[in-house]
């Protein structure tokens, strides 16, 4: 019921209804499928601050070997990545 709840908020703050969003999330941000490098899908969902704040730099540093990408500040918060 709770992810329901964000998809009401989120209809009324912005008067458009979300579409289907299949694996993917509609308000959080990395979650569902991503295309990579060689062609590949990948699934990935962090689904709250905590595991962001545990996981990014793990995942920036061994799986994309771009570690300075973990301290990019338009990504420190769901809000900014949603944006990016």
């Amino acid at each position: 019921m709770d992810e329901l709840s964000a998809l009401l908020r989120l209809r009324w703050t912005n008067a458009t209804t979300p579409g289907a969003a299949g694996a993917s999330h509609a308000t959080i941000f990395p979650y569902g499928p991503f295309v990579a490098g060689d062609g590949k899908t990948v699934m990935l969902g962090l689904q709250n601050e905590r595991e962001w704040k545990s996981e990014w730099k793990k995942f920036c540093d061994t799986v994309m070997r771009m570690p300075a990408l973990a301290s990019d500040e338009k990504y420190c918060t769901n809000s900014l990545r949603l944006r990016a």
